[in-house]
């Protein structure tokens, strides 16, 4: 395990000496030697190694044993499959983050016999800190933001951690991971933009717009597929959520967009669908919307006059499962995971 440059905290410096110690010199059990002597060796009182010991033993890298000298008995079985996994979850919301993926993650982990550690994604002040302290072995990181990203990026690249990211709400999430060099396992943004333009296409639709997306994913995706039937979307046609109440007629009624492309679940839905109802019928655009957790059973008895052609919807169990998969196998491989992207979006 690589040592934390520049720390200051003697307890910090041999919780980590320590933990390396174990795991290098200790594969196959033992007992380490008395308090006084670890404590010389590390360079710290002994009050501070006691600190640290009871911090080892607490995760579960080690089991202290009483009555033989104050000596610590590193479990005998020290296999990558007994090394936990923290889950960053991103989420601030049921919608962010569906449950269906978390489980899938989770169950799929379980299944191939490894512990799981959950941590908000909030907290990542010192959180290579917190992967040693809990006798982590790598990452999961669902619907990452920009500041955790810089930060999986940065300890991937120091110390060569294992770290895979999923389950991102835009295409800008990919596209920073992929620029910061973190793995990520995600749906095929490609196949899926194929799916619904020729989905659109078929149904005679000539000028969409994208709510709640970013025109990256319009240019690089979306439009590749539209040339093929002389279609083109401007970077007009792309409103985020924020720009709804004050340019979405205007946008419809300028452009003359005939369908929605609707992302962001019922917080962007509901807003879009009132103001769509102060269209003229022969005038209201088509759409088509993302599914999601939060969208109420009733939602067409809610909006009847709004024609809503389908929604577009993942698997998040097989991206979960995945997800969980990469991972593995990058540590029983002892390689680092790779990008990996799976077909699993249709539209009902």
């Amino acid at each position: 395990m690589a040592k934390i440059k520049n720390e200051s905290s003697s307890y910090w410096n041999a919780l980590t000496q320590l933990i390396a110690i174990i795991k290098t010199e200790y594969p196959a059990g033992g007992k380490l030697p008395p308090a006084p002597e670890m404590s010389r060796r590390l360079n710290v009182s002994r009050m501070t190694y006691g600190k640290a010991l009871k911090t080892v033993c607490t995760h579960g890298l080690a089991s202290a044993s009483r009555g033989r000298g104050g000596t610590l008995i590193p479990p005998p079985v020290r296999s990558r499959k007994k090394i936990g996994l923290m889950l960053l979850d991103g989420a601030e919301s049921p919608f962010v983050t569906r449950a269906e993926e978390l489980s899938a993650i989770l169950m799929e982990l379980r299944s191939l016999q490894y512990q799981q550690h959950i941590i908000q994604s909030g907290l990542i002040e010192k959180l290579y800190e917190k992967l040693v302290i809990y006798n982590i072995s790598g990452v999961i990181c669902i619907d990452p933001e920009s500041k955790l990203i810089e930060e999986l990026s940065r300890i991937r690249t120091r110390y060569g951690f294992p770290i895979v990211a999923t389950g991102f709400r835009n295409y800008r999430q990919e596209a920073e991971c992929r620029k910061a060099g973190v793995p990520i396992v995600q749906h095929d943004l490609f196949q899926e933009s194929a799916v619904i333009v020729d989905f659109l296409a078929a149904k005679g639709f000539r000028n969409p717009m994208l709510i709640d997306g970013y025109f990256g994913f319009v240019d690089v995706m979306l439009n590749r597929h539209f040339r093929k039937y002389g279609i083109f979307m401007p970077e007009e046609n792309c409103l985020l959520s924020r720009q709804i109440p004050s340019l979405l007629l205007k946008r419809i009624r300028k452009q003359k967009i005939d369908v929605l492309i609707l992302e962001g679940g019922f917080r962007v839905y509901r807003p879009v669908f009132e103001l769509l109802m102060q269209l003229p019928k022969s005038r209201r655009p088509a759409v088509l919307l993302r599914n999601s957790p939060d969208l109420p059973s009733g939602l067409k008895e809610m909006f009847p006059e709004i024609r809503i052609l389908g929604r577009m919807t993942y698997d998040a169990e097989a991206l979960g499962r995945m997800a969980a998969s990469v991972i593995a196998e990058s540590l029983e491989n002892g390689a680092p995971p790779e990008n990996v992207f799976i077909n699993n979006f249709s539209i009902l």
